[in-house]
């Protein structure tokens, strides 16, 4: 799995990578501006135990506010709805 967080998983009882879907927070504008995504906090969820985790990545080239390009707020919430 990632390396980087295997710290925590086991926390969450993730022993297979193919029972996790990764999920990050999104930041929409409020104007025109850029849609950002937390890659540095990402969430993983444990389909088998319906557990979750939020891991703090430890490679510094994640952040908290990467930029989505082409994504915007009606995108975003549309993304939004088909995750629920």
């Amino acid at each position: 799995m990632y390396e980087h967080w295997d710290a925590g998983l086991p926390s969450i009882a993730l022993t297979q990578s193919e029972d996790a879907r990764i999920l990050t927070t999104l930041t929409l504008p409020r104007d025109d501006g850029e849609t950002t995504t937390n890659l540095l906090g990402p969430i993983v969820v444990n389909l088998v135990s319906n557990m979750a985790l939020q891991v703090v990545a430890q490679d510094k080239g994640y952040t908290t506010k990467h930029i989505t390009p082409g994504v915007g707020a009606e995108d975003a919430a549309e993304l939004s709805l088909k995750a629920a």
